[in-house]
């Protein structure tokens, strides 16, 4: 089981949180937006195994009906590793 676990405030009317493990994710009842594969150079870098390493990340969020709510999105990302060219 891996964990996860964040929350980071970029504005004061959204919120970025990240579950501990993906069954928390899964059980946060919204729709769920799945990002397709991308490069992750950092994950490469930190990893320096002579692999490169892609993200994709799932997403759901929850906002209010007014301009001024919080919206809260929550973040799980995924990682594999692919041949470095």
């Amino acid at each position: 089981m891996k964990h996860y676990e964040f929350c980071g405030v970029s504005t004061p009317t959204l919120i970025y949180a990240g579950p501990g493990t993906r069954e928390e994710f899964d059980q946060i009842a919204l729709p769920e937006r799945v990002a397709a594969w991308r490069d992750d150079e950092a994950t490469t870098l930190f990893k320096n195994d002579g692999q490169q390493w892609q993200i994709q990340m799932h997403s759901k969020m929850l906002c209010g009906d007014t301009s001024d709510a919080v919206i809260v999105i929550f973040q799980w990302p995924e990682y594999r590793a692919i041949e470095a060219a």
